[in-house]
C-alpha cells in the first residue's frame, strides 16, 4: 500500500489534473493528514481490533480517469501544474473514503467491473 502526506487549509484533499481540480472532504479539517492508496488484494487499514469498517471509513465518492493527488488542497492552478505539488498520478476507477476523527484518507482502486 502507497502513503504520502498531504496538507490543507480547506480540510479536504485535492484531486485533478490539466482540465479540473475536486476536493473530496476530510471529515475533519486542516493540518497534515496521510493519505493511502489501496490496490486489490491489500487489506483496509487500521481495521484491526474488531472495528468495523463504519466505525473506520466514510465514503466520500469516486473518481475515475487519469488525476493527480496534490500535496495541498488550495493550490491556484499554475501551482497545480509544479511537478513538486503532485504527490502521485493514477489511472483507473477509484473509491474515495475518509478516515473518521482523524483527517486522513484512503483511494481504493476499484476495477471498472466493480
Amino acid at each position: 500500500m502507497e502513503k504520502y502526506y498531504y496538507s490543507c487549509d480547506g480540510g479536504a484533499l485535492a484531486l485533478g489534473n490539466e482540465t479540473f481540480c475536486t476536493h473530496y472532504m476530510n471529515n475533519y479539517g486542516d493540518g497534515e493528514h496521510e493519505v493511502y492508496i489501496k490496490k486489490r488484494g491489500e487489506s483496509f487499514p487500521r481495521l484491526d481490533f474488531g472495528v468495523s469498517f463504519d466505525e473506520v471509513y466514510h465514503f466520500e465518492g469516486s473518481i475515475q480517469g487519469t488525476f493527480n493527488i496534490y500535496s495541498y488542497d488550495c493550490l491556484r492552478s499554475r501551482e497545480r501544474e509544479n511537478p513538486e505539488n503532485i504527490l502521485t498520478t493514477l489511472t483507473g476507477r477509484y473509491g474515495i473514503y475518509s478516515f473518521k476523527h482523524c483527517g486522513d484518507m484512503l483511494l481504493e482502486y476499484w476495477d471498472e467491473d466493480d
